[in-house]
């Protein structure tokens, strides 16, 4: 992103040449298509993250219910 906002404020400051307006909208246009690669990156990695952290929540409360039925099955009743 900062060599394209280098280039954009080059483009703002100067003030005189209309001829290069096409210029500013292909700055702007390469600088959204930048930023929504950025965001479907990090949504994906988070994405994976967060199903990882399901996945290892679901397993740790499966052994401990499992530890436990067998804890209660093993007691003898009174």
């Amino acid at each position: 992103m900062p060599p394209f906002y280098r280039l954009l404020i080059e483009y703002t400051e100067d003030k005189g040449n209309d001829a290069d307006r096409w210029k500013g909208y292909v700055y702007v246009v390469c600088m959204v298509v930048i930023a929504i690669c950025q965001v479907t990156t990090v949504q994906h990695s988070l994405h994976i993250a967060f199903k990882s952290a399901m996945r290892v929540h679901t397993s740790i409360i499966g052994v401990v219910y499992a530890k436990v039925s067998h804890l209660c099955a093993s007691l003898q009743p009174y």
